[in-house]
């Protein structure tokens, strides 16, 4: 298992696990899943389901393994805040952000 990052644009909701059989599910093309989870406040208003794009609207990277994970949190803290996430996550109450919160 490992981090799997995916962005896409202009994706257009088609509907929940409950409304597809696993069929169905598997000859869609171009969909992706959206989960709340633990954390459904993240989702922007987005409700959990399944998102149909375009081919050419994704972008997709892994990241690796989830040893790798704390590794590039740290690095997008440095990006973005200009310290490591143990520090912003020490000061998160002076952020602004709260991309790096658990």
């Amino acid at each position: 298992m490992g981090l799997d990052i995916v962005a896409v644009r202009q994706a257009v909701y088609v509907g929940g696990l409950e409304d597809f059989t696993a069929d169905e599910l598997d000859k869609m093309e171009n969909l992706v899943e959206v989960l709340g989870c633990d954390f459904p406040e993240r989702l922007d208003g987005m409700r959990e389901g399944f998102y149909r794009h375009n081919p050419q609207d994704i972008f997709k990277f892994r990241v690796g393994a989830y040893h790798y994970y704390n590794w590039w949190r740290d690095k997008i803290a440095y990006l973005i805040y200009g310290k490591s996430a143990q520090q912003f996550w020490l000061n998160m109450s002076s952020m602004k952000a709260s991309h790096f919160l658990n």
